[in-house]
């Protein structure tokens, strides 16, 4: 009975400069005690002994304690650096409970310290259950979790560049044009506007001398197919102007020269505006008639030129690969404009291509890593 008394008298004296020991030192320095604990995991394990009331009761407090004294509540004993035991008694001598709380080191399973306290209801407990965990880890061996503890990496910004110097790739898709033809009073044309739809594809060289400005010179094959219809006044009086139509049509090696603006979002979605000019290599002869003697003659055995052009537009892509390391996926939007005619032989203009919009999709892959 005696030794019953010295040990509780012994607990009463004890728990309070446990208790005060944590509170200086966190006190002291809190940023350097943050820097101590923010990676240490705590596992407390199911309590011992009790009524299941009183077993959910500390199960569930010990576990939040834990967490709101600054460390991490482990998910299993494994995984944890310390774990806590407690166990429930009661004293039949005095009629009242006994919490002993038990801390250990995981690795070796090696007891640091012992503590508890007694109680009546477990509501007594509510202003103490912190207290036994700061008393309990007052006495762990943190110093050699300090240097351990990695910080986050930081935020990365929103906006980035590419990582290469040079970029190749391609682009394939459709472009639908509106034309403007020539009038000729013998010809009567009955509409001097067309509009054609055309395949547009090539490949594209693209040099990044700064991370957000590159130099982009592509070669692009398309067909130019331009519809017309036509009326043919009779020179007989009376007699019902007469319907034509026809087409001209001719292969084309566009080479636009461009500067573009090279940005990345969230560092997988690129937006490139760019523009700049273009000019025209005919690949073949210009097909199609022209009105002469009040007859369609065939246009053969003549050349034709065409003018420098204006184009402007987005790429939208998607950067591919582990540590944006892949290539880029992009779909490319853009409007272009001759600055004047498509001349045939000796300067005769036939049409002009007043607007054209296109829409292709494309891949590029980058060479040669900045550092």
């Amino acid at each position: 009975m005696q030794d019953l008394m010295k040990q509780k008298l012994w607990l009463l004296f004890l728990i309070p400069l446990a208790v005060c020991t944590p509170l200086f030192a966190q006190s002291a320095d809190d940023v350097e005690n943050m820097s101590r604990i923010a990676n240490v995991r705590v596992w407390v394990a199911p309590v011992k002994g009790g009524t299941i009331q009183e077993r959910e009761y500390f199960d569930f407090n010990m576990q939040e304690e834990v967490k709101g004294s600054g460390y991490l509540l482990a998910e299993s004993l494994e995984k944890s650096d310390f774990y806590i035991q407690f166990t429930l008694v009661h004293d039949e001598a005095y009629g009242d409970e006994t919490i002993t709380a038990e801390l250990y080191i995981t690795e070796t399973n090696t007891l640091i310290i012992t503590t508890g306290m007694g109680y009546t209801a477990v509501e007594d407990m509510n202003d103490w259950n912190l207290t036994m965990i700061y008393s309990l880890m007052a006495n762990a061996p943190l110093n050699k979790y300090i240097n351990t503890w990695v910080p986050p990496p930081p935020k990365k910004s929103i906006l980035s560049f590419p990582e290469y110097w040079l970029y190749m790739g391609f682009r394939v898709g459709y472009s639908n044009r509106q034309y403007r033809l020539m009038t000729d009073p013998n010809l009567k044309l009955s509409i001097d506007f067309s509009r054609g739809n055309s395949f547009e594809g090539g490949v594209q060289l693209s040099l990044q001398p700064f991370p957000f400005l590159a130099i982009q010179a592509e070669a692009l094959f398309s067909n130019d197919v331009v519809p017309f219809q036509f009326l043919v006044i009779p020179d007989e009086p009376g007699e019902p102007p007469q319907l034509g139509e026809d087409t001209y049509s001719s292969w084309l090696l566009t080479v636009p020269l461009t500067v573009k603006g090279t940005f990345q979002l969230f560092e997988r979605l690129a937006l490139n505006p760019f523009a700049g000019l273009y000019f025209i290599v005919p690949l073949n002869e210009l097909k199609g008639n022209k009105y002469e003697n009040d007859e369609l003659t065939p246009l053969t055995g003549g050349t034709y030129t065409l003018p420098l052009g204006l184009t402007a537009g987005l790429e939208i892509g998607a950067v591919l690969g582990k540590e944006r390391s892949g290539g880029t996926l992009f779909l490319d939007i853009r409007y272009s404009a001759d600055f004047g005619w498509l001349e045939w032989s000796e300067g005769d203009p036939v049409y002009k291509r007043v607007g054209m919009v296109s829409i292709t999709a494309g891949y590029r892959y980058g060479f040669f890593k900045r550092k």
